[in-house]
Parts: structure tokens; sequence; C-alpha cells
């Protein structure tokens, strides 16, 4: 009986503190190094912005007395550095049409863009969809943090009544 306990205390111990060891060191790579470089990782982060984005952009539109006020041009300095595409990350444009059915920029976030007036004119009724084409780099800049890597481009639907 003695010898049976002193060999499953002897090596066989040892060898199991080892594989639980190298388990954890496993597991700790897994989570922790190799869990935030994968594409699941990354498209996770892309999709949780993109669904932010969405959030933020909604809850813009239903503030109609923040909306007045931008169409209004009657807005504080406070209330445009709220609504500046670096603090909110996205564009938007205010377009009002005139007595002639002429459509005027009165309000952009961003001074990056500016869309032409006549991509909403309405002269022709069949016109039911604006088609933009997006391109973007076959290989990132040095200065990106993917840097050489394919450049890709993430598109959300948007809806122009």
């Amino acid at each position: 009986m003695k010898d049976l306990v002193k060999n499953l205390t002897g090596k066989s111990l040892y060898l199991l503190l080892i594989a639980i060891s190298l388990f954890a060191v496993a597991f700790i790579i897994s989570k922790y190094i190799i869990g935030t470089t994968s594409a699941r990782y990354y498209a996770n982060l892309i999709e949780n912005d993109i669904k932010s984005k969405e959030r933020s952009f909604q809850k813009l539109t239903r503030d109609t007395a923040l909306l007045r006020t931008l169409s209004d041009q009657t807005y504080t300095e406070e209330i445009l550095q709220t609504v500046l595409e670096k603090e909110i990350g996205y564009s938007f444009f205010i377009n009002k049409k005139d007595t002639a059915n002429n459509r005027d920029l009165i309000f952009w976030n961003t001074q990056t863009a500016i869309p032409p007036i006549n991509f909403l004119d309405e002269s022709d009724a069949s016109i039911k969809y604006i088609k933009i084409i997006g391109t973007t780099v076959s290989k990132l800049p040095k200065w990106h943090t993917g840097k050489g890597d394919m450049g890709y481009i993430f598109v959300d639907e948007i809806l122009v009544n």
C-alpha cells in the first residue's frame, strides 16, 4: 500500500501539476492574447461601434428641439460642440427647401465633405435609390495600426425620406 501511495504522489503528481500549469497558460494566452487579435474580436468591435452610432443617430433624430435649433441656426457653441463629427462619430447634413423648391444646405457637422445639393432633387419621381460608390485602398498605409493589410469598407443602411 505504501508503494502505491509513493508511486501516485511521486512522478505522477509532478506530471499532473505540469499539465494543470500548461492548461492555465494556454487559457491565458487564448483569452488575453489570441482572443484580442482574432477577426471575430475586431468584427464584434466594429459591429458594436456601428450599433452605438445607430442608437446615437436615432436619439438625435428624436430630439426635435435640437434639430429645430440647428435648422434655425440659433445654436450656441455648447450645442454645436455636442453635434460635431468628432464627438458623435458620423456626419449629417440639414437641407431646407426655399419657395422655388431649391435646396439650401443650412447645417452640416463636418467641414470635410459637402454633398452636392441636387442629390436630393425630386424632379424625377422614378428615382427611389441613391447609388453611392465606395472604394478603398489595397493596402493600409504605414501610419495605420493594420499597416500593409487590405483595406475594408463597412456600410450600413441610410434612410432618406
